[in-house]
């Protein structure tokens, strides 16, 4: 089934909020690989080997290495996602955003996100797309929040987003 899509653009950008206490947001560094691979098991449902993991974000066109951020807490890294350009001089993605479930509600998601998109507007984004799944309503919903609105290029994607809109 095709992944829903999702647009942000010309709205305010969400104020950066300071992590939750105990949490730092950061950069990727490639002494960081393996945990990466395993702050994404909850999104992807498997860990990815170094040829994956290269392909899907750290080599991914458009990625630059300040674009992947960290979410750590007591020297673990427990969220990520990514924020990359699309190439077209005026569009990012932001990519790959997952939470350890023992850091979940904490709101790190949300913050991830924030990071991502100052980073994707401060080099010249304009505009910011993502991917996500229909069953995916927690994230659904903070994307939402944080000013999102569907791209809706069809019956069936306005029935999807209806049924979505019901349950959140």
């Amino acid at each position: 089934m095709e992944q829903l899509a999702m647009r942000w653009g010309k709205s305010p950008l969400p104020i950066d909020p300071p992590p939750p206490l105990g949490i730092t947001i950061r950069t990727y560094a490639e002494a960081d690989r393996e945990a990466l691979k395993d702050t994404l098991i909850p999104l992807t449902e498997k860990r990815y080997d170094d040829a994956e993991l290269n392909n899907i974000i750290i080599h991914k066109p458009g990625v630059r290495l300040e674009g992947i951020f960290l979410a750590e807490e007591n020297g673990e890294i427990v969220g990520t996602t990514t924020g990359y350009f699309n190439g077209d001089g005026i569009s990012g993605t932001l990519h790959m955003v997952s939470v350890l479930p023992k850091a979940n509600g904490k709101g790190l998601g949300k913050v991830l996100c924030q990071h991502a998109m100052q980073y994707l507007t401060k080099n010249g984004c304009d505009e910011v797309v993502l991917n996500t799944d229909d069953f995916r309503l927690p994230a659904i919903k903070t994307y939402l929040r944080l000013g999102f609105k569907p791209i809706i290029a069809s019956e069936e994607m306005q029935a999807r987003w209806d049924a979505i809109y019901k349950e959140i």
